[in-house]
């Protein structure tokens, strides 16, 4: 995603995370695979504002940062140094594989990973489709056949909610507190 898109979304994505922050626990978490981009942007705001981090990582962080520019590798790495907010997960701990089946299974695994642990899906997506395994489309499809709530910013800043049955519904960013809110996920209260 470019510069002046990144800029365009930027408030959007800091509202958003704000009515978040609003959800009623004090202990806020930001489940990230901190790729470069969209990515980088959102841990960076919501380490601003409190929340801690867990990063999901597809392959070993040393291997992983290594594909980054030099500015983004120290984004990176500042953001992983802040005490008390970072866990780090790393789903493939070896050598980053080539192009092909082994790192795209990497991938999908971080991204399934965090489904399995988010509690919803914010998406800062172009609405296509995957470009490959684990890719934003695959993902915002997977969380919404979970069942968990997704909070989409699409790239004109405009944020949709998907609701189940209901399917997707233009909101503006302070409706994000009524799908983060307590008893909106399913299995609560």
């Amino acid at each position: 995603m470019d510069q002046a898109t990144l800029a365009r979304l930027a408030p959007v994505v800091q509202q958003v995370l704000q009515v978040c922050a609003l959800s009623g626990s004090q202990d806020r978490w930001l489940i990230s695979g901190m790729a470069d981009g969209v990515d980088l942007l959102v841990t960076t705001m919501g380490a601003e504002m409190g929340y801690r981090l867990e990063a999901i990582l597809p392959f070993a962080r040393s291997a992983y940062v290594m594909a980054f520019p030099e500015a983004v590798r120290r984004q990176f790495e500042d953001l992983l140094a802040r005490p008390g907010l970072a866990q780090v997960v790393e789903i493939y701990s070896g050598v980053v594989p080539p192009p092909g089946e082994a790192r795209d299974a990497a991938f999908l695994a971080a991204g399934r990973r965090m489904l399995d642990i988010s509690k919803c899906l914010l998406a800062i997506w172009d609405g296509a489709p995957a470009r490959g395994p684990g890719g934003t489309g695959q993902i915002v499809a997977e969380a919404i056949a979970r069942g968990l709530p997704v909070l989409w910013i699409d790239l004109a800043g405009h944020l949709r909610v998907h609701r189940g049955r209901a399917g997707w519904a233009v909101v503006e960013p302070a409706a994000a507190w009524e799908v983060v809110s307590v008893g909106q996920f399913p299995g609560s209260g």
